[in-house]
């Protein structure tokens, strides 16, 4: 189990957010929102209209989007779509900013449409079939955040959360080695047997680590996260008397998420201690399916319509997680502990370190289904204005089968308090797209405004709404056609390294500016 009940680096703070999970949640409700808060994806052209396609068909990205767009097309196709990322974040703590940033260049889209178009006397005009590969989610970012902290400190966190555990449970932790977070604080020496005040309970915990009072730390972090998310899509759109375009497909989405987190403390000056060191390593893989379908209708020559849903996705992932704690005492002389005859253990601290290596585990996640409705206005053939209004029901998201990776035995335990929390503290949300394109002889000029709503049902979570302005360009020959998108995502998020009962603790406050640069290119044949 990667999450345990302790610790874990990024946290809520809304105490209405996180008055919402469940006391026997381990985490895993995180990734249920991780995986399924999917925005607009595909081509340069699509993204350059800010995704605004469910009633836009010959492009192809509606092979992921809305495949009875398929049934627009007279040609066939092959196109690809590189990128580039540049995720740029700004951190507010404690009073100071720090900033930081990531590029990334990868590849956004790459597929093929075969087209079985056909003239005749028949009603029915044919269609087209599309393998296509579309990255859904990008996970690369870094966040950093640096303060000075003279009022509490995690080693606060690792008292309140011992105190009440007798000594026992993490003197056995280090008999058999299966160390969790606040196992790893005890035998670094954060937190120590009070000895000598305990009242008989064996359970009252104390630190030699200086007050912050008198000694100030200097906290720092840094989130790490890496990977994509992939939508491999084989899919199908008719065509019945060009009024009436319909579509099916089959979908298998891929995720590759990789966090690191590393979070310090520093005390200059200091008589006990110097620094400690936090890290958390999570890597999760898996495979999923979905179905999905639509149709497209020709109101008029200037009005479209269309509707389309995508399936709840079962995505079986394998996840691998381990944590470490490094301590630096400045070589300070403590009891640890009693002889069988009564005389002191005596120990000198100096630098400390302990690894939690879990069991790597498989489980299975439904992220929940989709559905959009659009409506399109065709200027002739100058150009069009398109909307789309998009359903997700985050709370419909569920977990289930924990098991071991390496036998496939019951990890002991379930998701249970993590399926409550999900239910509690996700809603379903309204997403809307907005985008047009101009038509000036082979040119094409694009602009488009997205906003992914809030999927906290207390309206104050640690991430809010999702807003996009996007910019695109293309040029359309015979047999050809090149496409340049230019995206710019903006949020915030809200986090904290540690939770302390009074709710005095140290809040991350970060505006996240995500851009992307798109260009396909595509040939007709």
């Amino acid at each position: 189990m990667k999450k345990n009940v302790f610790f874990i680096l990024l946290v809520f703070i809304n105490t209405s957010a996180f008055s919402q999970i469940d006391p026997d949640a381990f985490g895993y409700y995180k990734d249920a929102l991780r995986f399924s808060r999917t925005t607009f994806m595909g081509s340069a052209r699509f993204q350059g209209m800010a995704g605004a396609g469910t009633a836009i068909g010959g492009d192809i990205t509606n092979s992921v989007q809305n495949p009875a767009g398929l049934g627009f097309y007279r040609k066939s196709e092959v196109s690809f779509t590189p990128a580039m990322g540049f995720n740029n974040t700004s951190s507010e703590y404690l009073g100071q900013t720090t900033k930081d940033s990531r590029f990334t260049l990868n590849l956004n889209n790459l597929g093929i449409v075969i087209s079985k178009a056909r003239n005749g006397d028949s009603q029915n005009y044919g269609g087209s079939f599309s393998f296509t590969v579309n990255r859904v989610q990008d996970f690369n970012n870094t966040v950093s955040y640096e303060g000075v902290n003279n009022s509490n400190q995690i080693v606060d966190f690792f008292l309140e959360q011992a105190t009440g555990t007798n000594w026992q449970v993490f003197d056995n932790q280090g008999i058999d080695g299966a160390f969790n977070t606040l196992g790893l604080a005890y035998f670094t020496y954060l937190i120590n047997p009070d000895i000598f005040e305990d009242p008989g309970t064996n359970n009252t915990y104390i630190t030699y680590v200086d007050d912050p009072a008198q000694y100030p730390s200097i906290q720092k972090g840094t989130i790490t996260t890496r990977g994509a998310q992939f939508e491999w899509d084989f899919s199908y759109g008719g065509n019945y008397a060009d009024k009436l375009y319909y579509g099916v497909g089959l979908g298998l989405q891929t995720v590759n998420y990789e966090s690191t987190g590393e979070y310090t403390e520093t005390k200059e000056g200091a008589p006990n201690f110097a620094e400690l060191v936090y890290i958390d390593r999570l890597s999760q893989n898996g495979i999923g399916v979905n179905f999905k379908g639509g149709f497209i209708y020709r109101v008029t020559d200037r009005i479209r319509v269309g509707l389309s849903g995508v399936t709840a996705t079962s995505i079986r992932i394998t996840e691998s997680f381990s944590e470490e704690m490094i301590s630096q005492h400045n070589s300070i002389r403590i009891i640890d502990g009693y002889n069988p005859d009564g005389t002191p253990i005596e120990k000198i601290l100096t630098d400390e370190k302990k690894d939690a290596l879990y069991a790597d585990l498989i489980y299975s996640l439904k992220i929940p289904s989709r559905y959009n409705a659009g409506v399109s206005y065709f200027f002739g053939k100058k150009g069009f204005v398109s909307a789309d209004v998009e359903y997700v029901g985050y709370q419909n998201a569920s977990l289930k089968n924990p098991r071991y990776a390496d036998d496939g035995t019951d990890a002991g335990f379930d998701f249970s308090g993590d399926n409550r929390t999900i239910s509690n503290l996700y809603k379903g949300t309204m997403n809307i797209r907005i985008g047009g394109e101009i038509r000036l002889n082979s040119n094409r000029i694009r602009a488009g405004y997205a906003n992914y709503g809030d999927p906290y049902s207390s309206g104050d979570g640690p991430i809010g709404s999702k807003q996009s302005v996007t910019l695109g360009y293309g040029l359309r020959k015979k047999n050809m056609f090149f496409d340049f998108g230019l995206v710019s995502e903006l949020f915030e998020t809200t986090t904290t390294p540690y939770v302390l009962d009074n709710g005095q603790q140290p809040i991350v406050e970060t505006s996240h500016n995500k851009i992307r640069a798109l260009f396909s290119l595509g040939f007709f044949y």
